[in-house]
């Protein structure tokens, strides 16, 4: 009982979550249309930022797959997500992003981007404004995309972090970030023992 509660806990998050970024959402977007008349206002850009699901193959292997588990947790990001309605779908040029994003862009009937992580943030704002996105990075470039869309939060992704996302909503300069958690927990990180002090039977005399 004690595993299912856990995981009813962490759904319960994830929709209350998403519950505060679709309320968010709403209130951006009845701004805009508000102001939109003689403004120029446009609709939020809303982007989806995941870290890649496990990876798998051999050790010091260059492009490795996503392991099982990585498999498992794409398929459940594209559950949690399977409500939203993406516009586009951004990945790197390493399998493990591709194979993270895959069920997700199938299931929306598109083609990931590759892109070099570092031109993602540029692309979204000159080519995806007011749209819905989702992007599968790294652990250093997805908070280096959040903070280049504006997010002021320091945000820090673990090399043994795969079970965060991200969702920012940014309307004309400003943004508004959500971090959330999604299917199995992150193993915790396994904690280094204490040095044992050397045994000391007698002290020297002094002096």
């Amino acid at each position: 009982m004690k595993a299912r509660s856990a995981s009813w806990s962490r759904a319960a998050r994830v929709a209350v979550g998403l519950g505060s970024i679709a309320l968010a959402t709403t209130a951006a977007k009845g701004r805009d249309a508000a102001t939109a008349a003689g403004r120029g206002a446009t609709a939020p850009t809303i982007v989806y930022a995941v870290r890649h699901a496990e990876k798998g193959g051999a050790s010091g292997e260059k492009d490795p797959p996503l392991s099982a588990a990585g498999a498992a947790r794409a398929r459940t990001l594209a559950h949690v997500l399977a409500d939203v309605k993406f516009d586009a779908v951004y990945v790197s040029p390493y399998r493990r992003t591709q194979q993270t994003a895959a069920p997700i862009a199938q299931a929306h009937d598109l083609t990931p981007m590759v892109l070099h992580p570092d031109s993602v943030a540029a692309h979204v704002l000159a080519h995806q404004r007011g749209k819905t996105i989702l992007v599968v990075g790294h652990s250093n470039t997805v908070p280096a995309l959040l903070a280049a869309l504006g997010a002021r939060d320091s945000i820090t992704v673990d090399d043994t972090d795969f079970d965060h996302f991200f969702v920012l909503v940014r309307t004309g300069d400003r943004a508004l970030l959500q971090h959330l958690h999604y299917g199995a927990p992150d193993a915790p990180a396994p904690v280094q023992p204490r040095p044992v002090p050397a045994r000391v039977d007698s002290v020297a005399p002094r002096g």
